[in-house]
């Protein structure tokens, strides 16, 4: 049996300072005040059994907390419309269902989300109402394991990173609609580590580990018409993308890359002095999230300068007390939601939490700005 390498797996990983803390952390969090300032409002929260990636489908208002090439693989459904209203940690959500799989990617089309199966060769698709398989899995073949999943919606081409290469994974291009491979194995040249698509020019972005273990990660990019596996100009690794305004987010280093989607030129490189654990963008408050695990705080900046947001009071938010980053996050921005994975310890337990920040979209109608509309996670 192949094995899997998951140490770049926590959504960015490279160096997340995953804190010890207390157990009694809980209770301090849960009996956090009413945010006015210098935090975000937190709706609520729930225990998971993992840390790694989060997904979202915002019709539903479901939630999909995952593994990434874990051996111990799961995916953790959430109804998100369990806390409505900010409860300062006191609401629990509700956990719909636990299934297999590995990663999870939501096709708004018709609702299924599709998730790897790891050592089955298999990439499993599920109904996002009855949390049951609707089709024959698509098998990759051996000796390869599915472990990530993205979906380009413009496309309909879902993208399915697999490890068990062995020194050179594979990534693959599956029609959402017939189910069928439409392209692959196309090689990495490495160890699989995270894999990101810009539904505007159809581009997948993959970040590969030199092999074998040399903590090298390489950059590159496959063109969605010839599979062309090229190396990207801007060198960072692909955290996020904004379709709306075509933008992609990386980090290189400790540097903040805001890079344009067509040409790839980057426009805006911003000093961080961390790596990030996380970057996710909301683009209807145009407010770009960033989990700085050296405070530890979530980090608010424009998503088009990069810079800070300029009122201190929502520029920065710690956590709870106690708490540490653990990996995934994920971003509502039709309810203006942040969704971030924290944990008490490296080894758990884990918890999602649920922030709201409507700082901008309360303000916008008195103060005559557009505040555009939010398309949640394609």
């Amino acid at each position: 049996m192949n094995s899997l390498s998951s140490k770049k797996m926590d959504v960015v990983g490279k160096s997340i300072c995953i804190l010890l803390f207390s157990l009694a952390a809980v209770a301090g969090a849960s009996a956090q005040s009413t945010c006015a300032n210098g935090c975000m409002p937190i709706l609520g929260q729930v225990q998971v059994p993992s840390s790694q990636a989060l997904a979202l489908n915002p019709a539903l208002n479901l939630l999909y907390q995952s593994t990434l090439f874990n051996s111990a693989q799961g995916v953790t459904v959430i109804d998100g419309s369990t806390c409505p209203i900010a409860g300062n940690a006191s609401c629990t959500y509700s956990i719909l269902a636990s299934v297999t799989g590995s990663g999870t990617a939501v096709d708004l089309k018709n609702d299924n989300y599709w998730t790897g199966g790891l050592y089955s060769n298999n990439v499993l698709i599920y109904s996002g109402s009855t949390n049951t398989q609707i089709v024959t899995p698509v098998n990759v073949g051996s000796p390869y394991c599915p472990g990530e999943v993205v979906f380009n919606g413009k496309s309909r081409i879902m993208w399915v990173g697999a490890q068990c290469g062995p020194g050179n994974d594979p990534v693959f291009a599956i029609d959402a609609d017939t189910f069928k491979i439409v392209k692959g194995p196309i090689p990495s040249g490495g160890t699989m580590s995270s894999i990101a698509v810009n539904p505007t020019t159809g581009r997948l972005y993959v970040e590969y580990e030199v092999y074998p273990n040399t903590g090298v990660f390489v950059s590159e990019e496959v063109n969605p018409k010839t599979y062309l596996v090229t190396t990207t100009s801007f060198g960072g690794t692909v955290l996020a993308i904004n379709p709306v305004a075509n933008l992609i987010y990386a980090v290189s280093g400790t540097d903040l890359q805001i890079v344009n989607g067509s040409s790839e030129k980057i426009l805006q490189t911003k000093p961080l002095n961390y790596v990030p654990t996380f970057v996710e963008d909301n683009n209807a408050l145009h407010h770009l999230y960033l989990g700085n695990p050296t405070t530890p705080s979530i980090e608010v900046r424009n998503d088009v300068s990069g810079e800070l947001i300029p009122e201190p009071s929502m520029s920065s938010f710690p956590l709870p007390a106690g708490f540490a980053f653990a990996g995934g996050a994920a971003v509502d921005s039709v309810r203006g939601r942040l969704y971030v994975t924290l944990s008490l310890s490296a080894s758990g337990p884990y918890y999602v939490y649920a922030f709201e920040d409507l700082s901008t979209a309360r303000s916008c109608q008195d103060s005559g700005t557009v505040c555009g509309v939010g398309v949640g996670i394609r």
